[in-house]
């Protein structure tokens, strides 16, 4: 189990890291195509600073004629995503850390074992699970149903 989200985690890592990308890209081409830097601030919750150096980024795009609301409505649907990614990841991450503390606190496996399965550091593992309760017993049909 461990491995399986430790395997989970790494996907939905990798997969935030393309949508940020994807998100740059977007925000760049939205500048280029004449949108207000405020209104990307504001949608986007960065800085007007952070949006003009990411705009700066891309120096090679050229303009689509893409109107602003379409461009809006794009970073919008791929910041829903981005955010639903993230929540599903740090869901994962609270399972892990529970499991860890269950294999931790009954001794199944030490804190090398773990550490070698989750390639995580030893010490990271004691620091993440101290007083964190292991996590309830689910049964098989509610853990397919969710994991």
């Amino acid at each position: 189990m461990l491995t399986d989200r430790q395997g989970a985690i790494r996907f939905r890592s990798s997969r935030i890291r393309a949508l940020s990308a994807s998100l740059n890209q977007l925000v760049a081409q939205a500048l280029r195509d004449g949108a207000p830097v405020a209104d990307l601030a504001r949608i986007t919750q960065l800085s007007t600073l952070t949006v003009r150096r990411t705009g700066r980024a891309f120096d090679d795009l050229q303009p689509t004629g893409m109107a602003t609301a379409a461009h809006l409505r794009a970073i919008s649907q791929l910041l829903r995503e981005l955010t639903t990614l993230e929540e599903s990841k740090a869901a994962v991450e609270v399972e892990r850390l529970h499991l860890l503390a269950e294999a931790s606190k009954q001794q199944i496996l030490d804190e090398f074992e773990l550490a070698s399965l989750t390639g995580l550091r030893p010490e990271q593992i004691k620091k993440m699970t101290r007083g964190v309760p292991a996590q309830p017993r689910r049964n098989f049909a509610a853990h397919r149903a969710t994991g």
